[in-house]
């Protein structure tokens, strides 16, 4: 396995972000703070974590993901201007 060392110091420094980012969610008070801290730390815990999964993804299952994210941002962009 290549680069192993910097890898695990990758997850390690996203993993103490992400946990930092938890604790700042969970002492807030703001609904709206809630929902921004929650979506940080998931964001936050996945980079930490995408170091450790072997990728291995053939063209179409990237097209499809992209696809998949593109219209994931594009129902929070409505859902904010909807309001």
């Amino acid at each position: 396995m290549k680069y192993r060392k910097l890898r695990i110091a990758w997850s390690v420094v996203w993993g103490i972000v992400a946990v930092l980012f938890a604790t700042v969610w969970v002492c807030s008070s703001w609904w709206e703070d809630i929902i921004v801290y929650r979506c940080l730390a998931i964001l936050l815990a996945t980079v930490a974590v995408a170091p450790l999964v072997p990728w291995r993804f053939s063209l179409r299952t990237l097209l499809i993901a992209s696809t998949l994210i593109a219209i994931g941002l594009g129902l929070i962009v409505w859902a904010t201007r909807a309001r």
